[in-house]
């Protein structure tokens, strides 16, 4: 009769254990990503960033006009993005597929790379025009599974942020000195200002995800990129946010002690 129980028990345990791991379904982190502005120009250029730093193949376009291939250029400074430089200027009004899962299979997320071609990129320079500002911080670490975490700054530039990328570095001054690189698009805030936003989830791990903590200190510096590949350097000092404990949801529950009982504890009550 006891085995009987001890046969059973371990059957609930791992049924109970497998729909806890089996209800966090995560794909396997994307070791590539590529970028671009909302609105692509003739003379647009796109970017990659791989964790991997490994060369990468042309990446064939093809229009019902044209063919045409995506030229990866030099590594950044940090190694981990490439320009993608269209070989031949892109045609107006004409759009654009590559197949990108036959070129890079599970290594990337996006199946197919779409570009619609604009006639008329911006005729102004890309200028600042408000410094960022840390707008919101968002830590929960009550979900179950483990922590997540946003957080969204605004800023405003001469461009609709449809024309341009931020480039990211960010460092934990307490922590170290070697920066985390990324590439966001902006979009248009309720209060017309332009917005980003970076953070992790529960399958973090990938190429985009940026890790951090309640109350932590991090030095940030914005680079512009325009839609053509022009990169404007952050020119002043780093900017200091200290993503604060009171724009932070973190409220996990504190469980009194004759309330904590074991998940083999309960089995046991359920049978003896």
């Amino acid at each position: 009769m006891i085995k009987k129980y001890v046969v059973l028990s371990c059957i609930l345990l791992s049924t109970l254990l497998s729909q806890s791991l089996w209800a966090l379904d995560c794909s396997i982190p994307p070791q590539l990503n590529i970028y671009q502005t909302d609105n692509i120009y003739p003379n647009s250029v796109l970017w990659l960033k791989s964790v991997t730093g490994e060369p990468i193949q042309p990446i064939t376009l093809n229009s019902k006009r044209t063919q045409n291939s995506l030229i990866p250029g030099q590594l950044g400074s940090d190694h981990s993005f490439q320009k993608l430089q269209p070989q031949h200027r892109l045609y107006p009004d004409q759009h654009y597929t590559a197949n990108l899962k036959k070129q890079f299979g599970d290594a990337i997320f996006q199946n197919e790379l779409s570009i619609q071609v604009q006639p008329h990129p911006p005729a102004t320079p890309l200028t600042w025009v408000k410094m960022p500002t840390l707008m919101d911080v968002h830590y929960d670490d009550n979900t179950g599974y483990g922590a997540i975490g946003r957080l969204s700054m605004q800023l405003k530039t001469s461009w609709k942020p449809e024309d341009y990328l931020v480039l990211i570095h960010i460092t934990n001054p307490a922590q170290s000195s070697t920066a985390q690189s990324l590439i966001t698009r902006p979009y248009t805030a309720a209060n017309q200002l332009h917005e980003i936003a970076m953070g992790f989830d529960l399958c973090s791990s990938g190429v985009d995800d940026f890790t951090f903590q309640p109350g932590e200190r991090i030095s940030v510096t914005f680079d512009l990129i325009s839609h053509d590949g022009n990169i404007i350097p952050w020119q002043t000092e780093p900017l200091i946010f200290t993503l604060a404990t009171d724009q932070i949801v973190n409220a996990s529950p504190v469980i009194p002690a004759e309330q904590t009982v074991s998940l083999w504890q309960k089995i046991k009550s359920w049978f003896f």
